[in-house]
């Protein structure tokens, strides 16, 4: 096809007429593998001359097309793209992608990325040549663009979500070990955490001991951390032959990057495009350290020179001119990213050097070089930067948290307190503490969106880059490690608030400043209820300054004063009238007029109801409480909500059998109404799903306190049937094999029939099959799925089957020589755990072989090909059934699961899980350019608000969306595919298997995330020490792995139900 041709197409496929769109679309399927087709399209993408609209949407066929053909996923596939074509691309595209508009280098930028993680080294050696002269010519800011895509292949593989991961799990450790007080805040707007993560911490008196860091940042950085158990750790690099090519590009680049960064940093008046070229440089000086410092740097000069430079930008002021005025525009403004990316490396590299007891003995020296040269100068350059905001000048909430951060990081060191102690108390009281207070933005949202206020108010990822977070780490920190000289300062400069506020008139009264300090005591409240004199006043404490709140005009002190209140309930009050009146205002507060008043309330009940030890305090009340409740699940929907009613019924236990069929017809049309939400509602941070699976655990709460009282069965049957048949059937599967077709469609007929007996005519078929020695292992391939669709359709309705069926899969395992078959069988045995743990686990115990099959399994996992892909268990199939096998053992009380046997499971279920995501991202990669509506991706990847978009939809900014709602963290996640090197794209190859795959079964509606998390859950609430135990045996990269996944669940969810609206807008539109 000439190139007009190609153009006449392309602008057909803008066509608002749907036929004719679909027709274009038809015509580029049917010549894009044609010889030249690529070539030709980059004409097009390049052609100054051509409509811009058509040139958009050939890059982004050509951006589709290089994703999906460039690298075959196997590598005996035929190769799609002519070696003269790929070269051509390879010799033009560098060029191309700097000439190109913005809107155009997006696209480009995104093939570039393909091309170098496929072909880099091995195929493009002349790659890291071109930079180098670039980086001496004109051409820099390609060079850069580039070399920063370039040092980005060798960040971990799914290096953002690692880090996003990583920071998630700390404020999670926060929550539960040590500074726990942090995540209990409640993002922005310091509401309480579940009460779950206080009575975790409280369980323990002395909460550090549960875990090895102070701070997210310490933890993320620190060698030691990332060393696991199994192999090489993921955080760090393998081989020498990894590193190699790392060690090389900083080599050969960084002698003229220092030099590139040097002239910039001295330039007069610098304009935004100097700090575009500047940001560059650091994120390629970030990604080039990520793993490991190269060697290079080690050496005193070199390091100094970009110390200095790293200095020079963070002491001096940003400009003043051309600072946007939005607040959204101004913290994405390009000179205060600049100042963001040098305060996150220097972070970086004081979490990495900055305690000599974590270095590895050839880091010792360097260590010690940098805490004496740049650790207190870093300091010094941080009190300062964090002095602007307290003369009312403007730093970015991001900046601000990461400074804090350092700070935090810096406490426990005496060198660095030292330093730090002089200045403590203004940052302490003028910068910390004002940080903490209500302020403007948490007014604007409470007045004009409520609801979004209590979201943002559970939402992790407001609270991983919040100042006000931040700066309740750094006072945990400071009373938790230095609290001998600190507490009562601090204190009293809380109690000289309270003061204030009590003699102020009212109309002069600090509400804001009240609040503030309510947060501080309640977010102290471990370390003031375990501290003299601070424990005996605690009471006192209570009716003189939080409880008048309760009656306070301002709203946001009236759900302050029910927050703390339930941070103390379990306090022992030497008068039970102050407890009846706080519950009692606890509940007044469920009627409050306004919805964040109302909910705070209702967490805070959790509390009271715990603590109360005579139920007839809440008894009379306990209607008309209830019926508040499900007003407010009416409003609000939120899983949190659910622990308090689930704590109500396990309290007052067949008590609440008058209310029972009242309360399941109530969490019945709550669980509708989430589950319409969380299918037609677009919104990523849409709490509905997680609400609907709090539903059906209070339902499940609700059955098991009136267990005994089997009449009420029989009136809530009609409410519960229809929820049981949409979780537990399947509908309109396309079905290949009969058997399974049979078995799952029908399974009550399967399971009843005698005659013929149809459990006993497929054991009969599946053990001739299995037990023939003559059948090769391809032959036997139905007969473990078989066995799979029976546990996965019959869970708890055939135990009499499970011996027979693991025997002879045990039996055949032993003499199994293919590795797929090998996996089907090890997911047998995963089904059976799945479908009953506790039962499987003792019949291999009972067989003699439970420690081999665990040690194969294990083994299989951890097995790679000599590329370092996974050799085993490659579908996403595969890795969801070992890791809901997995999860299902965590499940087990310890005596059947001892401690170690327990941290090995959880981590290989993590590192399943890891993977199982990876694999998702890739294929709906690999799907894109085959969706109906392929413009769809026109329509979103022009988005480019700064002028940055090169940067940030090429997924090179991910940092830079830390910032971000969680759509942007979403969207990185979805992208992750994209940074893995070349060879593994083979690595979950289906290349083993039949179509009859593509079968569905129950546990495609069970999510591995979710089913992970609520395990996890589980074991804490039932053996807490247990639980604690583990936790103790992780190091930082599992743990940071483990409330990744959690985060993941409803990011997942949100991307289906976005498709879902995507595909109805488009049959509409047609």
């Amino acid at each position: 096809m000439d190139l007009p041709s190609l153009a006449v197409i392309l602008q057909a496929a803008l066509s608002t007429n749907p036929d004719e769109r679909k027709a274009a679309e038809q015509s580029l399927n049917q010549f894009q593998y044609t010889p030249q087709h690529l070539v030709r399209m980059l004409q097009i993408i390049v052609d100054s001359n051509c409509d811009m609209a058509v040139r958009q949407v050939g890059s982004i066929h050509f951006k589709n097309f290089i994703a999906k053909n460039w690298s075959p996923i196997d590598p005996d596939d035929q190769q799609k793209i002519s070696q003269s074509d790929k070269d051509v691309v390879r010799d033009h595209i560098l060029v191309f992608v700097t000439q190109v508009p913005p809107l155009l280098r997006v696209q480009l930028g995104e093939c570039l990325k393909t091309i170098i993680h496929a072909d880099y080294p091995e195929q493009w050696p002349r790659l890291l040549d071109w930079v180098k002269h670039n980086l001496q010519d004109q051409q820099v800011y390609g060079a850069l663009f580039v070399l920063r895509i370039l040092s980005r292949k060798y960040e971990y593989a799914i290096l953002f979500l690692v880090f996003l991961q990583a920071e998630i799990w700390c404020s999670f450790v926060k929550q539960k070990g040590k500074i726990w007080v942090v995540g209990s805040l409640g993002c922005k707007q310091g509401q309480m955490r579940l009460d779950a993560l206080r009575r975790a911490s409280a369980a323990s008196a002395s909460p550090a001991k549960h875990f090895a860091y102070s701070s997210k940042t310490e933890a993320f950085a620190s060698p030691p951390s990332l060393k696991g158990a199994l192999g090489a750790p993921r955080g760090e690099f393998k081989t020498d032959e990894e590193r190699t090519p790392v060690y090389r590009i900083v080599e050969e680049t960084f002698p003229p990057l220092l030099n590139i960064f040097n002239r910039l940093v001295q330039i007069p008046n610098p304009s935004l495009e100097v700090a575009d070229l500047i940001k560059l440089i650091c994120k390629i000086f970030w990604s080039s350290i990520y793993l490991e410092i190269p060697k290079q740097l080690f050496d005193g000069n070199v390091f100094n020179a970009w110390m200095m430079l790293f200095l020079n930008i963070l002491e001096r002021p940003v400009p003043s001119e051309g600072q946007p005025s939005d607040p959204d525009l101004r913290k994405a403004w390009g000179w205060w990213k600049v100042k963001k990316w040098t305060v996150h490396i220097l972070n970086r590299l004081y979490t990495r050097f900055g305690d000599l007891k974590i270095q590895l003995p050839e880091n010792k020296a360097f260590a010690q070089m940098f805490q004496k040269n740049y650790a207190g100068k870093i300091l010094e350059c941080h009190l300062n930067l964090l002095n602007v905001i307290r003369t009312g000048g403007y730093l970015p909430d991001r900046v601000i948290n990461l400074i804090l951060q350092y700070l935090s990081n810096s406490i426990s060191k005496n060198s660095m307190y030292n330093l730090l102690q002089p200045r403590l108390n203004v940052l302490l009281f003028e910068i910390v503490f004002p940080l903490m207070c209500f302020n403007d933005n948490d007014l604007r949202l409470w007045d004009e969106d409520p609801h979004e206020y209590v979201r943002k108010g559970y939402d992790i990822i407001e609270d991983l880059y919040s100042p006000r977070t931040a700066s309740m780490d750094l006072v945990s920190e400071l009373v938790r490690k230095r609290g001998k000289e600190n507490l009562h300062k601090f204190i009293q400069f809380i109690v000289e608030i309270f003061k204030r506020y009590d003699e102020a008139p009212v109309e002069y009264k600090p509400y804001r400043q009240k609040d503030g300090a309510l947060l501080a005591i309640g977010a102290l409240c471990d370390k003031l209820k375990q501290t003299e004199p601070y424990k005996s006043e605690l009471e006192h404490m209570l009716v003189q300054h939080v409880f008048p709140e309760f009656s306070s005009p301002v709203g946001h002190l009236r759900a302050k004063a029910a927050w703390v209140a339930g941070q103390y309930a379990h306090i022992n009050f030497s008068d039970s009238n102050n407890f009846r009146k706080a519950l009692h205002s606890v509940v007044e507060g469920m009627r409050d007029p306004e919805l964040p008043v109302r909910v705070d309330s209702v967490f805070a009940l959790r509390s009271f109801v715990e603590a109360c030890s005579d139920l007839n305090e809440i008894r009379p009340i306990l209607p008309q409480l209830l019926d508040e409740f499900f007003k407010l699940m009416n409003e609000v929907e939120n899983e949190d909500l659910v622990f308090t009613l689930e704590t109500i019924v396990d309290k007052f236990g067949e008590e609440m059998a008058p209310y029972a069929l009242g309360l399941c017809q109530n969490l019945a049309a709550a669980f509708w109404r989430c589950m319409n939400t969380a299918e037609a509602d677009d919104d990523v941070d849409d709490p509905g799903a997680l609400a609907a699976v709090g539903c059906l655990r209070a339902i499940s709460t609700i059955l098991e306190s009136v267990s005994r009282l089997h009449h009420l069965f029989v009136q809530v049957e009609p409410t519960l049937l229809p929820i049981m048949r949409r979780m537990l059937t399947t509908d309109g599967q396309d079905i290949l094999v009969p058997l399974d077709n049979y078995i799952s469609r029908a399974t009550a007929q399967f399971l009843t029939c005698k005659e013929p007996d149809y459990q006993q005519s497929l054991w009969n078929m599946i053990a001739a099959i299995m037990s023939d020695k003559n059948m090769e292992d391809s032959d036997i391939e139905p007969a473990p799925k078989l066995i799979q669709v029976v546990f996965q359709n019959c869970r708890g309705q055939v135990d009499q089957w499970v011996e027979p069926y693991l025997r002879i899969t045990v039996e055949r395992l032993r003499r199994s020589e293919k590795s797929y078959l090998k996996c089907l069988l090890i997911e047998v045995i995963a089904d059976a755990l799945y479908y009953n743990a506790a039962l499987a686990l003792s019949i291999l115990q009972k067989l003699g072989v439970a420690t081999e099959i665990f040690n194969l399994w294990f083994q299989m996992l951890q097995q790679v090909k000599k590329s370092g892909v996974r050799a085993n268990f490659k579908r996403e199939h595969d890795k969801k059934v070992c890791c809901l096998g997995l999860t299902s053992l965590m499940t087990l009380p310890a005596e059947q699961l001892p401690g170690e046997s327990l941290g090995r499971v959880f981590r290989a279920a993590l590192d399943l899980l890891v993977a199982y995501k990876e694999q998702v991202a890739e294929a709906a990669k690999e799907e894109e350019p085959e969706d109906d509506n392929e413009m769809d991706d026109f329509q979103t990847d022009d988005d480019d608000e700064y002028g940055d978009g090169s940067d940030k939809e090429m997924g090179l900014d991910t940092e830079d969306g830390d910032e971000a709602d969680s759509v942007k963290l979403q969207k990185l996640a979805a992208q992750s595919k994209s940074f893995r090197p070349s060879d593994e794209y083979d690595s979950d190859s289906d290349d083993d298997f039949s179509d009859d795959e593509e079968l569905q079964s129950p546990i495609d509606d069970v999510d591995p995330f979710i089913y992970f998390v609520d395990a996890v859950k589980g074991m804490q609430a039932s053996d807490q020490l247990r639980f604690q135990s583990l936790m103790q045996t992780l190091d930082f990269h599992y743990q940071a792995l483990a409330n990744g996944v959690a985060q993941h669940a409803e990011q997942r969810r949100a991307e289906i139900e976005k498709e879902k609206m995507v595909k109805a807008a488009a049959a509409t539109a047609s």
